[in-house]
């Protein structure tokens, strides 16, 4: 399988103090200090990413000030846009990353508030921890490349949350710059990263209060959820941030984010990998 890093500008083509405007203009929405009540409807004038490269560039200015203001540090990343049904609801026909903030990767089990989130929201996805680093490669990354770095599987839910009213209309570099979408991760327990060898064997789903909400395979995640790890190797390479041992990466999602207002438990399972767990407090 080829790289599935899509093809950026060698460098932004905001100026540098566009950059940290939007990237401090971020920081305190996701911090809640800039008084907006999110959902907003776009990044201020003059500091809105105009390509992918924007967005991963505003994303890393982001980063230090998230990580100073409560949110921990990164201990790894989410990939999105990974499935058919995930790809048709954002208009996006390819995967994207965002960080993941040690403070907000929760056990399975955990309690939720909802008035913490801007519209919070659920997806079923497959998790790994890394045993080893994963540096660059010629040519990029495989599903085979990858494989001898995974410590561990698990199945997990990602927090989710709506921060911008329309995401189609902000683009693909605003998702981006923010995140794409990422409020969390919900891990479940740690299994052999053996359990990924045959995805296709793989059925998961995500329950809202006992209902089914979604239902999927493995293999919806880019053919094979290690397909995704390939694609995040590449891009954190590229951008001289090469995944490192112990690191977690949120694969991917095979449902939309699942948003049911006033539910209080989500669930998310896949065969082999057993179920994770969240409950939902008002």
């Amino acid at each position: 399988m080829h790289s599935l890093v899509t093809p950026m500008a060698p460098r932004s083509s905001l100026a540098p103090d566009a950059i940290t405007r939007a990237a401090r203009f971020i920081a305190d929405m996701r911090l809640r200090r800039n008084g907006l009540a999110p959902p907003i409807e776009a990044l201020p004038d003059g500091a809105r990413p105009l390509s992918l490269e924007d967005g991963y560039a505003i994303q890393e200015a982001a980063r230090p000030l998230l990580e100073a203001g409560g949110f921990g540090s990164m201990v790894g990343w989410k990939v999105g846009s990974t499935s058919p049904a995930m790809m048709a609801a954002l208009g996006i026909p390819h995967p994207c990353a965002g960080t993941l903030y040690r403070n907000s990767v929760r056990a399975s089990g955990c309690h939720l508030r909802e008035q913490d989130f801007c519209q919070l929201g659920f997806e079923c996805e497959i998790a790994v921890r890394l045993k080893a680093p994963v540096p660059a490669r010629d040519g990029g990354h495989t599903v085979e490349s990858v494989r001898p770095a995974v410590g561990a599987a698990m199945v997990a839910m990602e927090t989710v949350e709506r921060r911008f009213a329309d995401f189609r209309a902000v683009g693909t570099g605003a998702l981006v710059a923010d995140d794409f979408f990422s409020a969390g991760a919900v891990l479940g327990a740690e299994m052999s990263p053996d359990l990924l060898a045959d995805p296709a064997a793989m059925p998961g789903e995500i329950r809202i209060d006992g209902e089914i909400a979604f239902e999927g395979v493995a293999t919806d995640i880019l053919g094979h959820p290690l397909a995704s790890l390939a694609f995040v190797a590449d891009l954190a390479a590229s951008r001289g941030t090469p995944l490192e041992t112990g690191m977690v990466v949120m694969l991917g999602s095979i449902s939309p984010g699942i948003r049911i207002p006033g539910a209080r438990r989500a669930e998310a399972s896949f065969a082999g990998l057993g179920t994770v767990v969240a409950t939902i407090e008002p």
